[in-house]
């Protein structure tokens, strides 16, 4: 595995509970859609989607998958200033809305893209108490904590918050500050917001994951996380929310 596509364990329990969590559809959109990932993986399950991503990266890694998502669109835009000219059955944003001052114009404006039965599944760093030196340099204005969340997506027809990849990814998040002290001492100069955020899923430790963190190797681990998901103990939310219906 290329190094540059190495999935870091954090993303692999968020991908579990996503994937078990969502059913086929027509057409999906994520939101910061990154190095594609997870969008490989909902290309599967939808007859078409649409990516966004206000890096240019996107366009790269977007022709070298040219074959495997030929179903998918991927667009260079700011979602929080540019629209989408389609509804959604399901609309991702993982790992964005952290970076997002005005929290809830993000979440309005994913209900305006949505169908009228369609789902939302967002994840979020959570709980102020676990911010590291890694939050001020991936560029997040805050950490959240669950009833947030319910708050903010209080006009949708059922919301549901769940923790994720306890206790494993409260663990790694040690790993996470350290590798950004690392981070630091080599980008003294001063970044704004979006170079942060353009680099918040860069790691030093790609090399260890890409050998030993997969849907394979990490399977018992879900299966034992999942036990947790009830409880408030993770540093990572999931929301899964329902439009209303007309």
């Amino acid at each position: 595995m290329n190094v540059s596509n190495a999935r870091p364990p954090r993303y692999l329990f968020r991908q579990y509970e996503i994937l078990k969590n969502i059913q086929r559809g027509n057409r999906f959109l994520e939101i910061g859609g990154g190095r594609l990932q997870l969008t490989l993986e909902l290309a599967k399950l939808f007859n078409k989607g649409d990516v966004v991503d206000f890096s240019d990266d996107i366009s790269t890694y977007y022709s070298n998958l040219a074959s495997e998502l030929s179903n998918v669109e991927a667009h260079v835009l700011d979602f929080m200033k540019e629209g989408m000219g389609n509804k959604y059955d399901l609309i991702v944003a993982c790992e964005v809305m952290e970076h997002i001052v005005e929290d809830s114009v993000f979440v309005q404006r994913i209900k305006q893209h949505l169908n009228d039965d369609g789902k939302v599944v967002l994840s979020v760093p959570a709980k102020q108490k676990f911010w590291t030196i890694h939050d001020e340099l991936s560029g997040h204005v805050k950490r959240y904590e669950k009833q947030e969340l319910y708050k903010l997506f209080a006009d949708f027809a059922s919301v549901r918050v769940i923790n994720y990849g306890y206790p494993f990814v409260n663990i790694l998040r040690h790993l996470r500050a350290l590798d950004a002290r690392i981070r630091l001492k080599k980008e003294r100069a001063e970044k704004t917001i979006a170079d942060k955020t353009k680099q918040s899923s860069s790691t030093h430790l790609g090399a260890v994951y890409s050998v030993i963190a997969n849907e394979y190797t990490f399977h018992p681990l879900f299966k034992i996380a999942s036990l947790f998901n009830e409880y408030d103990l993770s540093e990572g939310y999931l929301v899964f929310a329902t439009n209303k219906r007309v």
